[in-house]
């Protein structure tokens, strides 16, 4: 199992250097969110895991590169569906 790979972060508190470390460190993904936008996600993760995160993002709407994607989950997707996707994905 990859779970304990992901990491999510509350992104009013840990800016994008924070999460670049904590990724580095855990050789993990880290989930950014936004409390005062639920919707607007930031992922970022290690070069040693295997996914895209780009590709992966564009399910969702939004989109990126290799290590690092952006994206709104469309109304009928819950951070739950998504990390549930995520970690299929990496799994």
């Amino acid at each position: 199992q990859h779970h304990h790979l992901l990491h999510q972060i509350d992104g009013r508190f840990f800016p994008n250097h924070c999460a670049m470390s904590i990724y580095e460190k855990t050789k993990g993904i880290v989930l950014i969110t936004y409390p005062s936008n639920s919707k607007r996600i930031s992922i970022r993760k290690h070069r040693d895991i295997d996914i895209h995160l780009g590709v992966f993002a564009s399910k969702f709407g939004g989109g990126g590169h290799e290590n690092a994607a952006g994206l709104t989950l469309p109304r009928d997707v819950s951070i739950q569906d998504l990390v549930d996707d995520l970690i299929e994905q990496i799994s």
